[in-house]
């Protein structure tokens, strides 16, 4: 699942559209030395997409898997990395101004893996709590602003919001925005990943979005507006007990 919030024109989150699963793939091959099996869909990781290829001796299958998740977690920093480089090469060539924040959620078997570059956020829904799978990257984050005056920006309060200069982008990490990168990366493409674990028995609904909702909607509101939506369906559709367990399947 991808959210791709482009901001200045859309050059840098169409080009994440067309372009991030072939710069995973390929990560994915670099870094297991071409043993990666993509499972014959790119862009579509299954349990094999996540192997290192042939058995390790004396690894077990749950090492295997963590091995695996982690070469994938590995994979995807360096792929957005070197989509962005990419993309600002073309954005100096032709003058564009173009940015996108982006947020990548991957479910492999029972773990998902997220990465965030921006203000999109991944919220994980159970029965009653939530649980945020991003950190929104903005200058009002104590280590990101101290991040931006060490790359030689600043941060002041303009139209609003903390906002990084040169430029005055209201997120301190995004794709493109090449003003702010080059020559000093006052904003940077790392992303920032994390790693869940499952649990059919808790985790209800997976919901990913760009800052218009955020900004609006905390945490806890989105997960009221989506456990009612959830037991408004089954209720719909005739399911029994509290509602929310037809999320999981449906």
């Amino acid at each position: 699942y991808c959210v791709f919030d482009g901001h200045l024109g859309a050059r840098a989150a169409d080009f994440a559209v067309e372009h991030l699963v072939d710069y995973l793939v390929g990560s994915l091959a670099k870094l297991s030395g071409g043993q990666i099996d993509a499972g014959g869909r790119p862009g579509r990781p299954t349990t094999t997409a996540t192997r290192r290829g042939p058995p390790v001796p004396g690894e077990d299958e749950e090492e295997a898997e963590a091995n695996g998740i982690s070469l994938f977690k590995a994979a995807l920093a360096e792929s957005i990395v070197e989509m962005d480089t990419d993309f600002c090469d073309l954005a100096e060539a032709s003058a564009f101004k173009d940015g996108s924040c982006a947020l990548v959620v991957v479910v492999l078997n029972n773990t998902v893996v997220t990465a965030n570059v921006g203000d999109c956020r991944a919220l994980l829904v159970s029965d009653r709590e939530e649980q945020a799978l991003s950190l929104d990257q903005t200058p009002a984050r104590e280590d990101e602003h101290e991040r931006v005056y060490q790359a030689g920006g600043t941060v002041r309060f303009s139209t609003g919001c903390l906002r990084c200069y040169p430029v005055g982008l209201a997120v301190t990490r995004s794709l493109g925005d090449v003003r702010c990168k080059r020559p000093n990366p006052v904003v940077i493409a790392s992303p920032e990943i994390s790693e869940v674990q499952l649990d059919g028995s808790l985790h209800r609904l997976l919901v990913v979005a760009a800052d218009g909702v955020w900004c609006r909607l905390s945490n806890e509101q989105v997960g009221d507006v989506s456990r009612f939506s959830l037991a408004t369906s089954a209720f719909k559709h005739g399911a029994r007990g509290n509602g929310v367990d037809a999320g999981i399947e449906g």
